[in-house]
């Protein structure tokens, strides 16, 4: 279940949503819709190579009316599931700002989730506010 807004952002934590849950409570108006819609590709393009287990976060998982995207990241269960997905969607590598062919595709930042940065991986990075640093929630989509 997705828990209300604490001051637009979800509370400290890692919360398991369906899909439906999400389009439910965050494909609201027309922009949102589209964003899920491109969600939705992403879903099933990462289910085709193997992948089991998303995270998302950004503007999307807001209360901002108008957000500009939703930020995913992608459990990469195995080398042979990394492998595939560099063959078969080479857009899920397209890491560089400004991600134009990500957005394009699924109106969203694509990475793994344990790609390196500077404090850690991007999964712990999502689970930050990226003006306060304070930890905050984002939600985590199981892959059937």
């Amino acid at each position: 279940m997705i828990p209300s807004f604490k001051k637009e952002l979800l509370p400290i934590g890692i919360h398991e949503a369906t899909l439906e849950e999400i389009k439910s409570r965050f494909a609201t108006n027309p922009k949102r819709r589209t964003i899920f819609e491109g969600l939705l590709r992403l879903i099933q393009n990462l289910k085709d190579v193997g992948c089991t287990e998303i995270y998302i976060d950004g503007s999307f998982v807001t209360s901002k009316q108008r957000p500009s995207d939703v930020d995913v990241c992608w459990m990469v269960p195995s080398n042979e599931c990394l492998e595939k997905a560099k063959r078969e969607y080479p857009v899920l590598f397209d890491l560089e700002p400004p991600r134009k062919k990500q957005h394009e595709k699924y109106c969203a930042d694509v990475f793994p989730a344990d790609f390196p940065i500077s404090s850690g991986t991007i999964l712990d990075y999502f689970q930050r506010d990226k003006e306060t640093h304070k930890l905050k929630g984002i939600i985590k989509i199981v892959i059937i």
